[in-house]
């Protein structure tokens, strides 16, 4: 497969993009993987070992209303029965406590007006 001219030509190409040359120059058909397979038998690509992601938990808040994560998702959420709308959802951080609120826009006002009566409850 990777011959002296083609370790040449794709010498400096990433495994994705030797595929696609080679399917573009060479007419030659295989998978990203296959070309990195054989790529790194060819000593023209080294695996690489992904870094374990560090993550670290913190704690949560103590009190209610310390943290609170708001989100908004448009939806059908009626099935056609009504016009689309917007579900705007709040997530209390020490209890998890959930407040929901239907609206037809996720704009400035309503996130105000769904923070206040959030706030009031």
């Amino acid at each position: 497969m990777f011959c002296s001219t083609k370790k040449e030509k794709y010498a400096d190409f990433r495994p994705a993009f030797a595929a696609e040359k080679l399917l573009e120059l060479d007419k030659i058909k295989l998978s990203d993987e296959t070309v990195r397979r054989l790529m790194i038998a060819a000593s023209l690509w080294k695996e690489r070992k992904r870094k374990a992601t560090h993550r670290e938990w913190r704690e949560r808040k103590d009190c209610f209303g310390e943290m609170a994560q708001v989100d908004g998702s448009n939806h059908d959420w009626f099935e056609g029965r009504r016009d689309k709308c917007i579900l705007l959802a709040s997530i209390d951080d020490a209890s998890s406590r959930i407040f929901l609120r239907f609206t037809e826009h996720e704009d400035t006002r309503n996130l105000m007006q769904f923070s206040r009566t959030y706030l009031k409850k």
